[in-house]
């Protein structure tokens, strides 16, 4: 049985594709039974000549070619043909380090109770890396978990630490596929890759899946590719609808109760103050005002509000009294 399937969503990265892949490659060890699902999501460019290359030569690589979709839909693409019981995703202009795996899916083998496992990862550019990213503050790896006595270091939910509130980052870890199926949790098919990843992110930890979030440094994050969705200051509202995404999916699962609300309009308010920076000063004020709509139920409900403001650090939680207020200007003014 395949145990492993890794998640490549390509379009127009023919710069980076070797580079990439090569690192995919020289990480997958013959004790790990894998496959490589290459995505070419409409390149125009030699993306999918460079992909092929790779399945020419190694039968564990498979490239699927589909009409340009964008960045959620060429995930769902590699999710749905997987086969592995665990799945990860390497985005096509990042590296991998070739010790990323052994002990990461052992965390999984052994406890069957745990859904995933999340990592820091490593900003870099040309130039060289940057400070890590996500890095847990208990420090554990996933060897100092494997080597304690079996039942000391249990899994934990979005409610145990700030997790759900660093960047959604969801190349840094491995999932359990079945899980993830069980939950319907899939990335949304908008066009371009405009932040689907904070559904898949906010879904994994809102339905209550258990992860442990270990200090293995694996995962090579490349920042200065210019043409990246990071990069784009063209936004307009796109939050709104992949906020509605994931409480539709909460809804569905019978997940969007009183524990998990407050966490799902916090995130929700730590992502619109950062996504408000992408979009051009002219739409600030009109994304504001749907924004401040989308929060009704906080507003009508001041447990909720609380609770909600509660878990923001300090900073922003002034920001969002300002924000409920209706005159927070500095979202929405240059």
């Amino acid at each position: 049985m395949t145990e492993l399937t890794i998640v490549v969503p390509i379009y127009n990265v023919q710069d980076y594709l070797e580079e990439c892949l090569a690192s995919v490659q020289a990480a997958l060890v013959p004790a790990i039974s894998a496959e490589v699902h290459c995505v070419n999501d409409g390149s125009t460019d030699q993306s999918e000549q460079i992909a092929q290359s790779f399945a020419d030569r190694d039968s564990r690589f498979r490239v699927i070619t589909q009409v340009n979709g964008g960045y959620g839909k060429a995930i769902n693409t590699g999710m749905k043909a997987a086969r592995g019981r665990f799945v990860t995703i390497v985005e096509s202009d990042d590296v991998i380090l070739p010790t990323a795996y052994p002990s990461l899916l052992e965390l999984l083998r052994q406890d069957t109770t745990l859904d995933f496992v999340k990592t820091p990862y490593q900003p870099f550019t040309t130039d060289g890396p940057r400070p890590q990213m996500s890095v847990p503050p208990h420090g554990r790896t996933a060897a100092d978990i494997l080597a304690a006595p079996a039942g000391t270091v249990r899994p934990g939910t979005f409610l145990d630490d700030r997790l759900i509130f660093e960047p959604p980052a969801i190349w840094a870890g491995i999932y359990r596929r079945e899980v993830l199926e069980r939950h319907s949790i899939t990335l949304p098919e908008t066009p371009g890759a405009g932040y689907q990843d904070t559904c898949f992110s906010a879904m994994c930890f809102l339905n209550g899946m258990t992860y442990h979030w270990v200090n293995d440094r694996y995962y090579m994050y490349r920042v200065d590719r210019e043409t990246a969705s990071r990069h784009v200051r063209n936004r307009r509202s796109e939050i709104i609808d992949l906020f509605r995404f994931i409480r539709d999916n909460l809804e569905r699962n019978g997940k969007f109760k009183n524990a998990s609300s407050p966490y799902f309009y916090a995130t929700y308010f730590r992502r619109l103050i950062w996504f408000m920076q992408r979009v051009r000063v002219e739409h600030r004020f009109n994304l504001f005002i749907e924004a401040y709509r989308s929060f009704n139920d906080v507003w009508e409900n001041r447990a909720l509000m609380h609770a909600t403001q509660a878990l923001l650090p300090g900073g922003e939680a002034v920001q969002f009294e300002q924000f409920w207020q209706g005159r927070h200007a500095k979202l929405y003014a240059a």
